[in-house]
């Protein structure tokens, strides 16, 4: 998968790139602040460091601003200790800032990969370091308020705009009417700086947030190391280049003329076949196929199990997303094995240094048993999955596939176009005529109904979860993992957020409730009814839900669901086998997390017993007053003792005034 930033380095721009670095405007602050040199090893963690506490400084929700690190540390399996050091981040005192250092460098673990992470517990930033963070993120919230203009967005993505080129990238900030993307550097701007910008820019425009980029003058760059900014004004940058960017680098569908690179939109074929060629390179097809194979376990190459796994997953508009794992397995396994019992199918990879795992794309699921336990338990493991899930997974695409069907008719069509019209009249643009608007934008007017473990997309951010073990649906939209917005039912989430569908959703309820559409509409799972078409009472107050535990069942159940669709076995779970002693247990463990709570006043819930008690006792720091005080009591945030090292003892001081050396030495 490309993000904007690997999309990047591999184009080869004009000479002096699509924006001259020499066209900036530049602007010099000063503060008498000087940024101390540190260890090219803490170069990265410092600009990371930064780039989240501005965030986090300038008002963002503290989960949603590391969710990144969250989810790389998810990735390590490393989640409980990453989620205990973001307890630790209040603000900008030094012990905030040494977390921040710690929690960062899960971000490699997400960004690139879980083989490019090494363990928090050797990131020991110096004071020198720490001192850089502080001053630094001071003068990216001074500079954001000499702006003098609220702040529109911080920190968001780019939903709606992406394609089979560019699928993630994120921006930093954006004012009334300049786009802002921050970077700590020792060195001025570069070609990829100010491509990166335009590339953001140009996404905005064709992503949710178009009505806020539609305002945009200026594009800027802000380095707080140097305390510089660099601005260029969206008029003094040729419209050619906006095309070329649109075309040659986002790999968009553009109209004939120059003057109309706004109407871009899609996958141009052109791009596609680029990426496609450039990726099948990787593959060397031997002509693989299970049906060819005995029952048995087999010797095959890399290159036979990526024949096979191609043909069942890879696309013209997801190739990109499998060249780093082919590389990957190439390099670090000695051999592959496919094992095949009637009907079912596996395969393991064996590494160099003698470890066995379970392949499921380019991920690897260690196991411990011999291989003959697997091909012997195959068709036992395979069977009982349908025999439990089949229903199940009948009941998700069939909710897809009838959420896909439903379609805006003609005059809802022209309806949301004359609101199309009115939107760019109000800014002074032109609107595409209304069969390129078909084209481009009519897509969006729809139901995704993607299916992926237990949820059903609408689009991007809305989805439909339905609960394996108990067949309860929840209509939820998701901003980020950490916050969704749970509705009462369905009709409640598209009246709310997609409204302009909920005529035909509606016109979809009234066809089921005359018995035309129903019976490929209502669903049995366990002996329960269920369906999302009904004309249930719209409530658009939704409850919030930071919980993350139901994605640890839907990415099982993704796993899972291969076995549904090929027959093809990515992991392992002993307690699945029938007569297995964990079996029960662990069935009742996964009901009791896949739900989506209805009822949550923001904060993830936690039991006494469970949550993890923190504790300072122990811990010394030195105050203000130059005397070190040491934690001898721990009752809570806002309730600790210390003792002085002249012996004096203090009741009822907070962690936080601790943490900053703000306790006072009185009697």
């Amino acid at each position: 998968m490309y993000n904007v930033t690997s999309r990047i380095r591999d184009i080869k721009q004009p000479h002096l790139g699509y924006i001259l670095v020499s066209a900036l405007n530049v602007v010099k602050y000063s503060d008498n602040n000087e940024i101390k040199e540190v260890n090219p090893y803490y170069k990265a963690i410092q600009g990371m460091a930064v780039d989240y506490l501005t965030r986090l400084v300038m008002g963002a929700f503290k989960p949603t601003v590391f969710e990144t690190c969250l989810e790389g540390a998810a990735k390590v399996n490393e989640l409980k200790q990453a989620k205990e050091l973001l307890e630790w981040i209040d603000w900008l005192d030094d012990y905030s800032i040494d977390m921040t250092c710690k929690l960062v460098g899960y971000d490699v673990a997400f960004k690139r990969g879980p083989k490019y992470f090494t363990p928090i517990d050797n990131i020991q930033p110096s004071k020198e370091v720490i001192r850089n963070i502080k001053i630094m993120v001071r003068r990216s919230k001074q500079f954001l308020k000499k702006e003098n203009k609220p702040l529109v967005l911080n920190g968001f993505n780019f939903h709606g705009a992406y394609n089979s080129v560019i699928k993630a990238g994120e921006g930093d900030y954006l004012t009334e009417d300049t786009l802002w993307d921050f970077k700590v550097s020792e060195s001025k701007p570069t070609i990829e700086y100010t491509l990166q910008i335009l590339v953001y820019y140009i996404l905005g425009l064709h992503s949710i947030h178009h009505n806020e980029f539609n305002k945009i003058k200026k594009l800027g760059i802000y380095n707080p190391e140097l305390n510089t900014a660099y601005t260029i004004a969206l008029s003094d940058i040729p419209e050619k280049v906006f095309y070329d960017v649109s075309k040659d680098v986002i790999g968009y569908c553009m109209p004939k003329n120059i003057k109309d690179w706004r109407k871009a939109y899609g996958t141009s074929e052109q791009a596609k076949n680029e990426l496609w060629t450039r990726v099948i390179k990787e593959f060397q097809d031997t002509g693989f196929s299970p049906d060819n194979y005995q029952d048995g376990i087999h010797d095959i190459t890399v290159d036979d199990y990526w024949s096979y796994y191609r043909k069942i997953t890879l696309t013209k508009d997801n190739c990109t997303e499998f060249r780093r794992p082919n590389k990957v397995l190439q390099t670090q396994v000695a051999q592959i094995k496919f094992i095949k019992n009637s009907g079912f199918i596996m395969f393991v990879s064996i590494s160099k240094t003698g470890c066995t795992s379970i392949l499921y794309g380019g991920r690897r699921h260690s196991i411990k048993k011999p291989l003959q336990y697997y091909y012997e338990n195959l068709p036992k493991y395979g069977g009982t999955i349908l025999d439990r899930f089949s229903n199940y997974w009948d009941a998700l695409y069939n909710i897809s596939s009838q959420l896909q069907s439903i379609k805006l008719n003609d005059q809802e069509s022209k309806t949301e176009y004359e609101k199309v019209v009115l939107e760019n009249k109000k800014w002074g643009t032109q609107p595409s005529p209304y069969e390129i608007w078909c084209q481009a934008d009519l897509q969006r007017y729809s139901f995704s109904g993607k299916v992926h473990g237990c949820i059903v997309d609408l689009d991007y951010s809305r989805h439909i979860y339905l609960n394996p073990y108990d067949g309860s649906i929840a209509a939820y939209s998701a901003p980020s993992m950490s916050t969704k917005n749970v509705y009462d039912n369905v009709i409640s989430l598209i009246a709310t957020e997609k409204s302009e569908m909920l005529p035909a959703f509606k016109r979809k309820i009234n066809l089921i409730e005359t018995d035309i559409d129903k019976k490929t509409t209502e669903l049995t799972l366990k002996e329960k009814s269920l369906s999302i078409f009904k004309n249930d009472e719209i409530n658009k107050s939704p409850n919030l839900v930071t919980d993350t535990s139901m994605y640890k069942v839907s990415n099982r159940m993704n796993e899972l669901q291969k076995i549904y669709d090929y027959h093809l076995v990515g992991n392992w779970y002993d307690d699945v086998l029938p007569n297995s002693e964990s079996s029960e247990k662990k069935r009742i463990e996964l009901k009791a997390t896949s739900i989506v709570q209805k009822k949550d006043s923001g904060k993830s819930k936690k039991s006494k017993s469970t949550r993890k008690k923190i504790s300072y006792v122990g811990k010394t720091a030195k105050m203000n007053c130059g005397l070190n005080a040491t934690v001898i009591e721990d009752f809570g945030c806002k309730n600790i003792t210390v003792r002085f090292e002249d012996g004096l003892v203090k009741k009822k001081c907070r962690r936080d005034k601790f943490r900053e050396g703000n306790i006072g030495h009185k009697a």
